[in-house]
């Protein structure tokens, strides 16, 4: 990354690093007492640093090699001096891990979503972030991650702060790179705090029951101007789960077209629209669209499915719910939930924009 040594010395606690400058010296100066006194020399500066130092056996016969293994250690002292203290007292805990998931889809959700396997321990290091990946949830075809950025120490936040726009990639492990266009992969930025930034990924391609994506995280810069944006450093990269975890169960209308409902997302084996006639008819011709704040509030407010669950009960999704992220393209439609979840199991019949699913 574009960081200048400056800011390590800006991050360090200078106490610290003279105290390791000042036992260096008299490592460098104890060859002629003999390796025994380097070693305790060595130890001591480790262990004030914060190290312990295990006993090992080394034959080291000339001088460079004990300056070198100095610098090691002090290079590893310095380190942790400025940025390990920070990172063990800034890292986002569990429970506020857990609270990014509530923040996206309630308690209950949020308890579903444990139960049935859905929430995720994954992470990846870099030098300056945490990337944590919190939700996954798949079918094979369509998945869903949520994901939080986090930095770890000083640099990576002034990084953040200096740079808020973020830009991602995706490529399947063990198998042929996509382009983010052949992938329909979504971002949505859903929320930053202190502590880190939350993104809600969606990428549907099909990905068989062995691949994994990689997911990389880039710095991205956007000018003021009308030049384009660039993309700059790699923030890391983090490897998630394509794997069906999510089952779904199908329903069909009277044409044979079939519904399938997942716990995440809502598939159609034909091309639909959400949108009302009038506004599609719009959309097709090309023609501009315009809504006020209150009419747009109320557009994606109007009901557009129902499910009719096993107790009677009749679940209504507007479409709002619906439009999340997802479209229609190449004969299929397909609906990510938006901050809610569906249990397909429960389902006995579906209303989709007047056409009835049994």
């Amino acid at each position: 990354m574009k960081i200048t040594l400056d800011k390590l010395s800006q991050s360090a606690e200078m106490d610290s690093a003279q105290l390791i400058s000042s036992e260096l010296e008299k490592i460098a100066d104890s060859e002629s007492e003999g390796f025994e006194l380097t070693d305790k020399l060595l130890s001591k500066t480790l262990r004030k640093a914060g190290f312990a130092m295990n006993e090992t056996k080394r034959p080291i016969k000339s001088r460079k090699r004990v300056a070198f293994i100095a610098a090691i250690a002090a290079a590893a002292a310095l380190s942790v001096t400025a940025g390990a203290v920070i990172a063990r007292n800034n890292m986002m805990t569990k429970e506020e891990h857990q609270e990014k998931i509530v923040e996206r889809y309630g308690e209950e959700g949020a308890s579903k979503l444990d139960e049935k396997g859905f929430t995720s321990d994954n992470a990846a290091f870099s030098d300056h972030f945490k990337i944590t990946e919190e939700v996954n949830a798949s079918n094979g075809y369509n998945t869903l991650s949520l994901i939080t950025l986090e930095p770890i120490d000083e640099v990576g936040e002034q990084f953040l702060e200096n740079n808020p726009n973020v830009d991602f990639d995706a490529e399947l492990i063990n198998g042929a790179p996509k382009e983010l266009e052949s992938w329909g992969m979504g971002v949505s930025w859903l929320r930053e705090d202190e502590k880190g930034r939350s993104y809600y990924l969606d990428f549907n391609r099909n990905t068989n029951d062995d691949k994994q994506i990689k997911i990389s995280l880039f710095e991205l810069d956007v000018p003021q101007d009308e030049r384009p944006a660039e993309r700059g450093e790699l923030y890391g990269e983090i490897v998630i789960d394509a794997k069906p975890n999510s089952k779904g169960y199908d329903l069909k209308n009277a044409n044979g077209d079939t519904l399938s409902v997942y716990d995440f997302i809502i598939t159609l084996d034909k091309e639909i629209s959400l949108d009302s006639p009038e506004v599609d008819e719009a959309i097709r011709n090309g023609e501009d669209i315009t809504f006020t704040d209150e009419e747009q509030k109320a557009y994606n407010s109007e009901v557009v499915m129902t499910l009719t669950m096993k107790d009677g009960s009749v679940k209504e999704l507007t479409r709002d719910m619906l439009a999340g992220r997802g479209g229609s393209r190449e004969g299929l439609s397909y609906y990510y939930l938006n901050n809610i979840l569906i249990d397909p199991e429960k389902i006995v019949s579906a209303e989709l924009m007047g056409d009835i699913y049994k």
